[in-house]
């Protein structure tokens, strides 16, 4: 039995899919925390994984970003992109990366599992591999690589737009 540590972004089509991951580990016999905002607290129970809450500001539930973040509201294109990469994602990475290293103190674990935005989890390759479990990213979002060999990424552009 495997101790494994799953680490989802807080929104649904970024924890939806690794709750098939986290259900299938359980049904093998695994023991699975699973790190995500509030709102997915029951469908993890659901799957049989513990679940371990995120801090409040690193927890995103279904408030549009306009009213968490009214600022947000006058921005438009890249600076809106640029406010969400910042606010969204980079700001939380410090709270994620504190939770998983809680759960890890708490109880140690073989792997940790994260989804690709749920930055947090890359800090942990900082520490020496004999000081952290292993760490595997699960992209659950469109891999956005251009070559004349695939079809158009993102937006059906060729090219990215920034």
């Amino acid at each position: 039995m495997s101790s494994i540590i799953i680490a989802g972004f807080p929104a649904q089509g970024h924890v939806t899919p690794l709750l098939a991951v986290a259900e299938n580990f359980v049904k093998r016999g695994d023991e699975v925390r699973f790190i995500t905002g509030s709102l997915f607290a029951d469908k993890v129970a659901a799957t049989g994984a513990t679940y371990v809450p995120l801090p409040a500001e690193a927890d995103f539930d279904d408030q549009p970003l306009a009213e968490r973040y009214p600022e947000r509201a006058k921005l438009k294109g890249l600076k809106a992109g640029v406010f969400d990469v910042e606010h969204v994602f980079a700001r939380p990475a410090k709270s994620q990366y504190e939770t998983i290293v809680a759960a890890l103190a708490a109880k140690p674990a073989d792997v940790v599992i994260a989804e690709s935005v749920f930055v947090g989890a890359s800090f942990l390759l900082q520490r020496p591999r004999s000081a952290r479990p292993a760490v595997v990213m699960c992209g659950v979002i469109p891999l956005s690589i251009t070559s004349r060999d695939t079809a158009p990424s993102a937006w059906g552009s060729r090219r990215p737009a920034f």
